[in-house]
């Protein structure tokens, strides 16, 4: 089922926007950006300030910032490029990524479109409006940025645009490009980070390669553990750099597990921090004004919060091999994110990973890279050769470019492949143990200096399973 924005919203001000207006509008708009660490919630928390009345958001997580020329006098095609671009945030039914699994609505089976005609119109009616005094200068990416946010909330809500103060960008991971240029732009910017313990987070990705793979959790290849905490140790060593560059009382770090618990009081800080009102619609999971069930690793809809979760349930569910491998592997991102407080690591212990990782047959990898990448495209492949409506040129396309993947992850892992991305790793971590991340900058440090805040119920009965949104 698709879902039909309504077009009769009238969200701005009565009367013509004068250049004055909107400039100030731009000029003094900022940014929250949100990543994730490890599937830790990024699009959970972008989902909770869908519809805040001083916050817009578009339905998209990657970079977009930096893709942006640095200045714009031909307006119309650079919009169409942006349509061309970005289709997904203008109809789900050509997403790919994490947005694509997500059930929206009552019953979780509704989609969206945004009229990119509409899109387009208001775009270039604000843009008019914008350069009323000077119809010849060119818009800046920061202007450029603004407006598309303000076009595009004109298709799907009701605001008023002297309210809005943030644009909650969702970057998801780390770009030097997008941070360099968002920082030139918006030095003041305001960062939330969402992490998750790397064993937690394992246990999670586990379960979502065994649901793609279509095979027992325990027949998960052993490479995507080892490519997990690769990419665990270089995102939270990117952390440590970032951190660095940012104002540090516009940086919070936020563990997904803490905010399930802490719920209404984490959000009631998040706004106290960002000097905005409270609203109930934090309280809901939304994109486009319209119920988010999530993304959940065993595939049920799930509701915004469980306050009742088993923290740190990978204690029963993880592996003894894999909570040892990981513990080697990662030792300091485990500290710097304050996730080993029983036993702290005072080193890396790689010596054994090697070993445990090399593979015998150069054709097993391969299968594995690809297997890492796609789920199952073999079965994906006969599933959609079977089914009238899908071309047949289309599905020998994914397949192929499903292998091709794969192959290029092999090229990259083969050999002593694995031996210098461990490389990477021991250097990371070993520079992690040498650094701190303030505890100021956890949201759980400002709720815990106040017991009674912590909201009435959380009694960690229920396991936590799969809510990883």
């Amino acid at each position: 089922m698709i879902h039909a924005v309504p077009e009769n919203v009238h969200p701005l001000p009565d009367g013509p926007h004068q250049y004055g207006s909107m400039s100030e509008v731009a000029a003094n708009m900022n940014v929250i950006v949100t990543m994730a660490y490890g599937r830790a919630g990024s699009i959970l928390i972008q989902s909770l300030f869908d519809g805040h009345p001083n916050v817009l958001t578009l339905p998209h997580l990657g970079p977009m910032y930096s893709l942006l020329p640095a200045s714009i006098r031909d307006l119309d095609p650079q919009i169409d490029w942006f349509i061309n671009r970005f289709p997904t945030i203008f109809d789900t039914s050509r997403d790919t990524n994490e947005f694509a699994a997500a059930k929206f609505g009552p019953s979780g089976d509704v989609g969206f479109r945004v009229s990119s005609t509409k899109f387009k119109e208001h775009l270039m009616g604000l843009a008019i409006d914008y350069c009323t005094i000077d119809p010849n200068r060119q818009l800046s990416r920061k202007e450029f940025f603004v407006l598309v946010h303000v076009a595009y909330a004109l298709c799907v809500r009701s605001f008023n645009i002297t309210d809005i103060k943030y644009l909650f960008y969702h970057v998801h991971s780390y770009v030097h490009a997008e941070w360099q240029h968002m920082l030139e732009d918006f030095p003041q910017l305001y960062f939330i980070g969402m992490t998750r313990d790397p064993r937690q987070d394992w246990t999670s990705w586990k379960k979502i390669h065994a649901l793609r793979m279509q095979r027992d959790i325990g027949d998960v290849p052993p490479i995507c553990l080892f490519l997990s905490e690769y990419h665990y140790s270089k995102s939270s060593y990117e952390l440590s750099n970032l951190v660095e560059k940012l104002k540090p009382d516009h940086i919070r770090i936020i563990d997904l597990e803490d905010l399930h618990v802490l719920n209404k009081n984490a959000m009631t800080h998040l706004c106290s921090w960002l000097n905005i009102e409270f609203d109930e619609c934090l309280m809901q999971s939304t994109i486009n004004g319209l119920e988010w069930h999530g993304n959940a690793a065993n595939g049920k809809r799930a509701p915004a919060f469980n306050p009742n979760m088993i923290q740190d349930a990978w204690r029963s569910e993880l592996a003894d091999h894999d909570r040892q491998l990981i513990c080697s592997l990662v030792p300091g991102s485990l500290r710097y994110l304050g996730y080993d407080k029983e036993n702290p690591a005072d080193g890396i212990g790689s010596e054994n990973i090697i070993g445990n990782l090399k593979y015998k047959s150069n054709s097993q990898l391969f299968i594995h890279c690809t297997l890492y990448l796609s789920g199952n495209p073999i079965e994906r492949f006969r599933n959609s050769w079977r089914k009238k409506r899908v071309s047949k040129i289309r599905a020998i396309r994914s397949l192929a470019g499903d292998v091709y993947r794969g192959a290029r992850l092999f090229l990259e892992l083969r050999g002593d492949g694995v031996d210098r991305k461990t490389a990477e790793i021991v250097t990371q971590q070993k520079q992690l143990l040498q650094r701190h991340l303030p505890l100021s900058l956890f949201v759980a440090s400002h709720i815990n200096q106040n017991p009674s805040s912590i909201p009435i119920g959380t009694d960690n009965k229920a396991s936590c399973l799969a809510l990883d949104r």
